[in-house]
């Protein structure tokens, strides 16, 4: 039996089937493994608390929250989904998420260039001086640009600078046990 933490309760919660154990935490405090955490409405402090809590682990994270967290939350968590609780069909994507997830669809894995590249761009520096800086031709930082928004789902370069810069906070307070 696949296993859910809920950290509130949401009318969405009791229309999920009987191959899922619901367990309502509402303090971030994990009891075992979680396959799924449902989210609801969280603040940024709580979000934050929530990808130190679960670094590492192999825990999907559904939220429940505005669409213009989306990409701080991708910055965040390797496995989410991100759900606008103002949408009619709410109810549906919830259930497509949990079976698209249990049939094993899987996290954003990036190559050493690509992590690479992600790390430096937080600098503001333009194609050419990162081909300089990481010894790539111009053209492999453009493919490794397009590579990354392809696997993350961001549409502009914009997005992707402040996905870089995200990342690179929590790396930092991650090392640094903030």
């Amino acid at each position: 039996m696949r296993r859910i933490i809920a950290r509130d309760d949401h009318p969405l919660l009791s229309a999920i089937g009987r191959d899922f154990e619901i367990m309502m935490l509402p303090h971030p405090v994990m009891i075992g493994h979680a396959d799924f955490l449902i989210l609801i409405q969280p603040s940024i402090g709580e979000i934050l608390n929530e990808a130190e809590m679960l670094e590492g682990m192999n825990t999907h994270i559904i939220v429940f929250t505005e669409p213009y967290r989306e990409m701080l939350l991708k910055a965040l968590f390797s496995s989410v989904s991100v759900i606008n609780p103002e949408d009619r069909d709410a109810g549906e994507k919830l259930s497509d998420i949990l079976k698209n997830e249990i049939q094993g669809q899987k996290e954003i894995r990036f190559t050493e260039n690509e992590k690479r590249t992600l790390a430096e761009m937080p600098f503001g520096l333009c194609n050419k001086e990162l081909s300089k800086r990481l010894g790539m031709t111009e053209r492999q930082i453009r493919r490794i640009k397009e590579h990354i928004m392809a696997k993350t789902g961001l549409v502009s370069s914009e997005q992707l600078l402040v996905y870089s810069l995200l990342r690179c906070e929590l790396s930092t307070r991650s090392s640094l046990n903030i």
